[in-house]
């Protein structure tokens, strides 16, 4: 702690300090920039946000030093309609327009179109991405069905993280950040540029811990803690035609709480990550296309392999071409995936997925005030079989300011290797043993979706959005007791579970935001996310907060400095219908709303030096985000960085 309260002050004397250098602050950003921002995940291919033909978030590297975050689900908090709920202080899992169900992620997470989950079970393990945030050059977040360009796993939406190129010359930024909990983080970056030629990359270690976080049945008192050291090497090469060639790899290796279903099995794992990249673009290969290809090897080692650890590979590839002919932009792809899991503590034999799609897509400009975006996906599973994902979209621009977008579809999300192959004996105690099973009949989950949305800018200080959706759900995957045996006064006792498709449900929702930027000096921003779940029998789940509200204030001081105070409010989640109110390690089923304030101090201070102070729940209020999750109550972080 003594290393913490150093840092913290000499943070504080320099943010005091008169200021020698200018920052380029979130208050000179203007408002048709945020209209004309860049994306291309929801089309794959470059286009203005207000263009996109999907309800699309960016998050930029600006936005992330405004907010003081120290990793990528801090940076993701103020995204409408998504919910990064934490497990532990380094554990997080992310869900959008859904209920969370852990044992069946349903966001696709991508760094460089590099896929992030887990091949055993689609979880993200988002301490262990192999990304820094000072690489970060944006982040998109795509939210609603994303299957009809990206296959099964972008079921609720895709969380696009792109990496920043070198720009020229060379660059190297150094960083340090300690907090509370022996909260302690040291990165490096470097990118350079000579001619034709680009390399960067980036070195990282991490560690918290906090004695005593978990208490099991028989009253041993386990210290959670995370370690983490992770890295990244790109190496490109780009001519004047535009053919553009990149290799990369990187590492990642460390030691975590790992949960596994809603809160009662957890273990402290170690983790290790290794994998190879490579992409290439050829624009005007034949006819004026372009293609852009990728191929991605990624093995994984997820706890110990001579106890109950995983070992798995993951070998995935696209090609995409694409082209502009008159009023229309199409896109046509292919994508092949292998997945092997080792035998593990939860099967007792390997497994291999041999995955296959195709999608094509079209964007055509009827006039300058409409556009209609339509394309469709065939994905083919070796058990689930074949799966068709359309969507079409409409674009009314009746002003460069102002665009209102409808749109429907299908997306689905295949079952996992755990949901399909799982065969694992759960032995609670006095003698009782459940067989937990998979099942290879499942059938993939389906999804229709109906949106609609409006971005624009009524006044020359405001941006608006807004998004209404209707979702239906069929073929749910859940976890569900089979058998029972019956004790003599008649009391079922449950001795087998397994994955099975259940009836679905309705979703129904929206967002609203607003970014509001009255003066160079102060910026306000603010959105609310509304949802309604209902189980196929049409009876409220609660498992997801109704109501969600993010607010923003930013001040400037000084001209270096620029103070940033965020709230996020979250409405009552009710587990009880969901999970045994008897649990062993006493979590409570009903998580209470609740609000917590952020408050972030960062200048620009001397000769490329800056620095941070992050106080996350100000008010100290314990709280909990997730059913059996840890408590948390106030963060404090202060970081240091040097440009060289």
């Amino acid at each position: 702690m003594k290393s913490t309260h150093v840092l913290f002050t000499c943070v504080c004397a320099a943010l005091l300090a008169p200021p020698l250098a200018h920052a380029q602050d979130a208050g000179e950003i203007s408002l048709e920039s945020l209209l004309n921002q860049e994306v291309s995940s929801a089309s794959k291919f470059a286009q203005r946000i207000a263009d996109a033909p999907s309800a699309v978030t960016v998050v930029t590297a600006e936005d992330i030093r405004r907010m003081g975050a120290v990793d990528l689900p801090d940076a993701l908090r103020m995204v409408p309609g998504l919910s990064m709920r934490a497990k532990t202080r380094g554990t997080y899992t992310a869900s959008a327009r859904n209920a969370y169900d852990p044992a069946s992620p349903r966001m696709l997470v991508l760094v460089d179109g590099r896929p992030t989950a887990l091949e055993i079970h689609s979880t993200t393990l988002w301490e262990a991405v192999e990304v820094a945030l000072e690489q970060v050059e944006r982040i998109e977040v795509v939210r609603g069905p994303g299957s009809a360009l990206y296959g099964g796993n972008a079921y609720d939406g895709v969380i696009s993280i792109t990496t920043r190129r070198p720009a020229g010359g060379t660059d190297v930024v150094s960083s340090v950040a300690a907090g509370e909990h022996r909260e302690r983080q040291a990165t490096v970056t470097v990118r350079h540029t000579a001619a034709a030629v680009r390399i960067d990359g980036f070195a990282q270690t991490a560690a918290s811990g906090l004695g005593a976080a978990f208490v099991t049945a028989d009253g041993t008192r386990l210290e959670r803690s995370t370690e983490m050291n992770k890295g990244s090497l790109r190496l490109g090469w780009s001519n004047a035609r535009g053919v553009d060639v990149e290799l990369a790899g990187g590492m990642s290796d460390g030691k975590s709480i790992q949960f596994w279903t809603l809160g009662e099995p957890f273990a402290y794992k170690p983790f290790e990550t290794r994998y190879a990249q490579l992409g290439f673009t050829l624009p005007a290969l034949v006819g004026g296309a372009e293609l852009r290809s990728r191929v991605n090897f990624i093995a994984r080692t997820l706890g110990d392999p001579a106890l109950d650890g995983t070992e798995s590979t993951r070998t995935e590839g696209e090609v995409t071409l694409s082209r502009a002919l008159g009023a229309h932009r199409g896109i046509l792809g292919a994508t092949a995936n292998h997945l092997h899991v080792e035998e593990n503590y939860y099967m007792p034999e390997h497994a291999d997925q041999n995955i296959f799609g195709v999608y094509v897509q079209d964007i055509w400009s009827i006039s300058r005030v409409l556009e209609v975006t339509a394309g469709a996906r065939y994905d083919r599973h070796p058990l689930a079989g074949g799966k068709v994902s359309p969507r079409a979209t409409l674009l009314v621009r009746p002003s460069p300011l102002h665009t209102v977008r409808t749109s429907a579809g299908r997306a689905f999300r295949y079952p996992t290797v755990l949901e399909n192959h799982m065969r694992l004996p759960l032995r609670l105690g006095g003698g009782l043993v459940i067989e937990a099973a998979g099942s290879e009949k499942l059938r993939p989950e389906g999804i229709t979706s109906y949106e609609m949305g409006y971005i624009g800018s009524p006044h020359p200080a405001l941006t608006l959005t807004a998004d209404l959706f209707v979702n239906r759900y069929d073929n749910a995957v859940r976890f569900q007791m089979t058998d029972f045996i019956h004790l003599p006064n008649g009391t079922p006792i449950p001795v087998r579970g397994e994955f099975t498709s259940v009836a679905g449900g309705n979703a129904r929702g929206g967002e609203l935001g607003a970014v509001v930027l009255p003066a160079e000096w102060l910026r306000f921003q603010a959105n609310y996310a509304y949802l309604d779940l209902e189980n196929a029998k049409g009876m409220r789940v609660l498992t997801a907060p109704e109501h969600k509200v993010n607010a923003e204030v930013g001040v400037r001081p000084l001209r270096p400095v620029w103070v940033n105070l965020t709230y996020h409010h979250l409405s009552e989640a009710d587990y009880t219908g969901l999970v045994s109110t008897a649990s062993p390690y006493g979590h409570p089923t009903v998580l209470p709303a609740g609000g917590i304030f952020h408050l972030n101090a960062a200048a620009d201070l001397w000769r490329g030096l800056s620095g941070s102070v992050l106080v996350q729940n100000l008010g100290d209020r314990r709280y909990q985000d997730i059913y059996g999750g840890e408590s948390f109550g106030r963060r404090v972080v202060a970081k240091l960085s040097m440009k060289l």
